[in-house]
């Protein structure tokens, strides 16, 4: 079948009519024919599709292109926000962190207990949240005596706790208190006479098998430890306690003016002999 173009509008305008005239039959011939006449003054649209017409024109806007914004211009809001939280007191939700290296594992030598000691306190100090309770600090430590004199009296410690908690039927052990173990461990080891026993090893240093640069650290070390101030002792401790082919070197030129030039010449002599 085919429905040409009156036919439809025919049908279009039929449903019009009956909606408005609320007619639910289906129209006869003679209806039909009044419908035409009733359409007489509408324009005939047969005319409105064979005539020519020209095409409507959209215009089509092309999309702008914006620049990426900079990272500067990123990061400006949050630069902003930052001064604004800092002027106001307010804490930030993300803060940078520093890197605090833990303490050497100890092995009992009371002349390295100062040493290890400061060691233990700036770790623990610089890292808060990781220490909340005594007990934790004082397992921290214990992992930390794992050698020599320092490791035997870790065990003990730790045995004697675990006795105790076992006597009282507890299946946790406690050991003690911060403080308590401070002291304990500062008794063991910490050396009542280390300024003396410093500058004993000071007087006994000898350079041997060693380069001259990691004689000479050494020797500051003990110096600085041993609390001397005198630079001629100091001097003639360390004359001594080079090998005696660096010694003579030095002795056969220029005499050195004072410690640190001794420093100097004891390394590039040694140098020159490797």
């Amino acid at each position: 079948m085919v429905v040409t173009k009156e036919l439809a509008l025919y049908s279009l305008f039929t449903k019009l009519d009956r909606e408005e005239n609320s007619i639910t039959e289906t129209p006869n011939d003679h209806e039909q024919n009044s419908f035409w006449e009733r359409r007489s003054n509408t324009p005939n649209t047969s005319d409105y599709y064979s005539e020519p017409h020209t095409p409507i024109q959209v215009k089509v806007q092309e999309p702008t292109v914006q620049n990426s914004p900079s990272i500067e211009e990123l990061l400006a809001p949050l630069h902003q926000l930052s001064l604004n939280m800092g002027s106001t007191g307010t804490t930030p939700t993300t803060s940078s962190t520093v890197k605090i290296n833990p303490p050497p594992e100890y092995d009992g030598n009371k002349q390295n207990f100062n040493q290890f000691w400061q060691r233990v306190h700036l770790f623990i100090d610089g890292n808060p949240s990781q220490f909340t309770t005594e007990q934790t600090k004082i397992v921290f430590v214990l992992s930390y005596l794992a050698k020599g004199d320092a490791a035997t009296w870790a065990e003990s410690f730790v045995t004697a706790k675990m006795d105790d908690a076992q006597k009282k039927n507890k299946t946790s052990i406690e050991y003690g208190t911060w403080a308590e173990f401070s002291k304990e461990f500062q008794e063991a080891f910490k050396s009542q006479n280390a300024q003396k026993d410093t500058l004993h090893d000071l007087n006994t240093l000898r350079m041997k098998n060693n380069s001259a640069e990691d004689h000479v650290a050494l020797f500051k070390t003990l110096v600085t430890r041993s609390g001397l101030k005198e630079e001629t002792d100091i001097i003639r401790k360390f004359e001594v306690s080079l090998a005696d082919h660096i010694r003579e070197r030095i002795n056969l030129g220029d005499e050195p003016k004072d410690l640190k030039d001794w420093y100097e010449k004891a390394v590039q002599t040694d140098n020159r002999f490797r």
